[in-house]
């Protein structure tokens, strides 16, 4: 509970509040998902603490988040020079990439051998979206 706590915290007060609610938003829903899945489904490993189907767990869901948060408010993610929300005009084709991308890095960050997912899902998809979008 502590890791989740620091994790949303740095998420939150670091990056802008639309970029740290999609990043909690993964680990509230992609992070149990992996585990669930991860425990229930007999899969190859990538280490002890992370299978091939908790990882698809993960992105799946992720990439579900991403499609419904991020597509209708990707304009409003974008943050101008002066830290202010801006928009722009965005196709299909760029939503789709960018939430391709966004997902790789939240389901990146659940994989890792080191660390605590906790803490790394949100601060490392933040991070993707910020720098991302």
């Amino acid at each position: 509970a502590g890791y989740f706590l620091v994790g949303t915290t740095v998420a939150t007060l670091g990056f802008p509040l639309p970029h740290a609610r999609y990043a909690v938003l993964c680990l509230s829903l992609a992070d149990p998902m992996a585990s669930w899945v991860g425990r229930s489904v007999s899969s190859p490993k990538w280490h002890a603490s992370a299978s091939v189907a908790g990882c698809a767990a993960c992105f799946g869901t992720a990439l579900l988040v991403g499609m419904v948060y991020l597509s209708d408010d990707l304009p409003n993610l974008v943050v101008n020079s002066s830290g202010g929300v801006g928009t722009t005009t965005t196709t299909l084709a760029t939503t789709t990439t960018m939430v391709v991308a966004l997902t790789l890095a939240c389901t990146v960050a659940e994989a890792l051998p080191f660390g605590n997912d906790n803490f790394l899902i949100p601060v490392l998809t933040g991070a993707a979206v910020t720098y991302c979008c």
